[in-house]
């Protein structure tokens, strides 16, 4: 291979690793994959890197460093904490929801109760309008 960089936008990055243009920028902020400010944007230079298919190098081939395992673990640790913190969440809301169908179901029987009052009240003999005219 010659020393000179291969430079290839972010968009054309993330296609050759089959990722988003999005990992392919926090790749390079963590400083995953080296990368060249241009005033368009920047460039990754993928020289260090082998391309698929040549010289029998994997399709998933990103760098000689496999992926840090402790730093793994702790994403799991991590993740089943998130989950257990939303389990709880669920179980919360459940017992909202529940209060607020009793809290419903009441105002609704008060609700009929009103009308059914109001429909058995007795009625003026005149409407309230002619209030003006004698008996």
């Amino acid at each position: 291979m010659d020393d000179q960089p291969l430079l290839v936008t972010v968009a054309e990055a993330a296609r050759r690793f089959g990722k988003s243009p999005r990992t392919i920028r926090r790749w390079i902020v963590e400083g995953r994959l080296p990368a060249i400010d241009t005033p368009t944007g920047k460039m990754v230079d993928l020289s260090g890197f082998a391309r698929p298919g040549e010289d029998g190098a994997p399709e998933e081939t990103i760098g000689e460093k496999g992926p840090d395992i402790a730093a793994l673990e702790l994403e799991i640790v991590r993740l089943r904490g998130e989950v257990a913190k939303l389990d709880a969440l669920v179980q919360q809301m459940s017992g909202e929801r529940d209060y607020l169908r009793q809290a419903l179901a009441a105002a609704l029987g008060v609700q009929k109760m009103l009308l059914a009052e109001r429909s058995t009240a007795a009625r003026p003999s005149r409407p309230w309008w002619k209030f003006w005219a004698r008996g």
